[in-house]
């Protein structure tokens, strides 16, 4: 069991504050999912998460702040914080121009593929979204740039409280004026929450975290650097970015505009456990930047340190967010739903690859090695359109789920093996016994629990009890035992 000083040193840990950062923000999520389904309906929340998506896409272009924690970071360590902040800052006033560019480009790909993209009927519901989730677009987009600034200078916390803060906005902002003015109050709810997250960082970057005075706003040197990175990771970047289209996409064709919004809460509650491992992520790559030319026995070390503590995360993680969607389907859409169930059992099998790879990505990523990490991610979307294609046309909206997500699968298991190349010496295979399976336990009982208990439920309320009931025994076994000593050690281990 854990101690209390264990308690307070994971608690104060910049990992933990990630952690809790993706944990507060995902049920804030869930709140204003819930409220926004109730507002409108399935179909329309449908067409507003395809569009996001697509629009999420467009960041593809982005050259000018893709490798500003590494840079912010690098800065820090071998000049100045000054030098550090030129970097956040030449980066921004880029996007500036750079998203407003997107944007208007965006907008216009849209009027016209619109006819293509969605049902007759629903070409009009789109066409009075779309202004406002371009402005939207813009402001977060402004605002993820300092997020990048805050994890280069290793505080987590100003991310975590501009990320909480916002998501509280939009939540008030929904409840406020959703139910009067329908999916036009949620999107003014988004401009809300976009322009507080920009302010807060603006403020918090240049008058708290690291006030320069006199600083030079946007450097041609720097913006060199960070274009020519950019460039290089921008085809990364694109295939990153077009997973989760993809999905939408695939779910769109096969299944309808009300398949869309099922899919994107299944991901929703697997993106709670892909969050807290990018979010720990986020961190690493720095410190991969730091540790660059350290010895090869350090790097090696510090990579299995990495691997072993994002299984021991992921895994009986991502097996509570699959009974927890038995639920979460309930408390969002009023019901318990078995699609959502199996939806959320076959992203969540096909990200858990993902993320047992993660390490590897965060290696390279820090390192900045682009060409392996491009040839991956290539074969990730290659596999998710040719099988989950394929697939759908076999089996419908389950046959391309399951066909998307072995594409995931396969490119992520190649991954590590990648990294293990370009370490100095190979890392060594992981030796299974009885205790290190112990993990993997609640994923197994997951798979099963909510296909063989939820039938039972006779009504709404003996579901609820039931969903709740399953969850707590997965959330027991797993504090029961797993390993807080050994987990503690590997999050010092990361945050040092």
């Amino acid at each position: 069991m854990i101690r209390p000083g264990q308690a307070r040193d994971i608690l104060s840990s910049r990992t933990s504050i990630v952690v809790g950062e993706t944990l507060a923000t995902s049920l804030l999520g869930f709140l204003t999912f819930a409220l926004i389904v109730r507002a409108t309906d399935l179909d329309t929340v449908g067409l507003w998460v395809l569009i996001n998506s697509l629009l999420g896409f467009s960041r593809a272009a982005d050259v000018w702040s893709r490798g500003v924690s590494s840079f912010v970071a690098q800065a820090r360590a071998e000049e100045s914080d000054a030098a550090a902040v030129g970097y956040v800052t030449t980066a921004a006033l880029s996007a500036a121009v750079g998203y407003l560019l997107t944007a208007l480009i965006a907008g216009g790909v849209f009027s016209l593929i619109l006819p293509w993209l969605v049902q007759p009927h629903e070409e009009a519901i789109v066409r009075q979204m779309l202004p406002l989730m371009l402005i939207t677009f813009w402001l977060m987009s402004m605002a993820t740039v300092y997020q990048l600034g805050f994890l280069g200078f290793s505080r987590p916390l100003y991310k975590a409280v501009q990320t909480i803060g916002g998501n509280l906005i939009f939540l008030a902002g929904t409840a406020w004026l959703a139910p009067a003015m329908g999916i036009t109050g949620l999107l003014l709810a988004q401009i809300f929450q976009g322009a507080a997250m920009l302010v807060f960082a603006v403020v918090a970057l240049h008058f708290r975290l690291a006030p320069v005075p006199g600083l030079r706003l946007w450097d041609r040197a720097k913006f060199g650097q960070l274009a020519i990175f950019g460039g290089k990771a921008t085809a990364i970047g694109a295939l990153q970015l077009a997973t989760e289209p993809i999905l939408r996409l695939l779910a769109n064709h096969f299944g309808g505009a009300s398949s869309v919004a099922l899919v994107d809460l299944a991901s929703r509650i697997v993106q709670v456990v892909r969050g807290i491992v990018s979010a720990i992520g986020q961190n690493l790559i720095p410190s991969f930047a730091r540790i660059t030319r350290a010895d090869p026995a350090e790097q090696t070390g510090y990579f299995l340190h990495t691997r072993h503590l994002i299984v021991l995360l992921a895994v009986p993680l991502m097996g509570g967010a699959i009974v927890a969607s038995a639920g979460l389907g309930i408390l969002v859409l009023g019901r318990y739903s078995p699609q959502l169930t199996t939806l959320t059992l076959i992203i969540g099998l096909g990200w858990l690859t993902s993320l047992l790879s993660s390490p590897a990505y965060f290696l390279l990523f820090g390192w900045r090695l682009i060409r392996p990490l491009m040839a991956t991610h290539i074969a990730m979307v290659a596999g998710m359109v040719i099988l989950g294609g394929f697939a759908g046309w076999i089996a419908g909206l389950m046959g391309a789920m399951v066909g998307g997500m072995a594409g995931v699968a396969i490119a992520s298991l190649t991954l590590t093996r990648t990294a293990n190349r370009h370490l100095s010496q190979t890392a060594p295979a992981l030796r299974w016994t009885w205790p290190d399976l112990i993990p993997f336990t609640p994923i197994l009982l997951a798979a099963l629990v909510p296909f063989v208990i939820m039938p039972m439920a006779r009504s709404p309320t003996s579901a609820a009890l039931l969903a709740t009931l399953s969850l707590a025994g997965v959330v027991m076994f797993t504090l029961v035992n797993f390993p807080f000593s050994h987990a503690l050690k590997l999050v010092r281990n990361i945050d040092n």
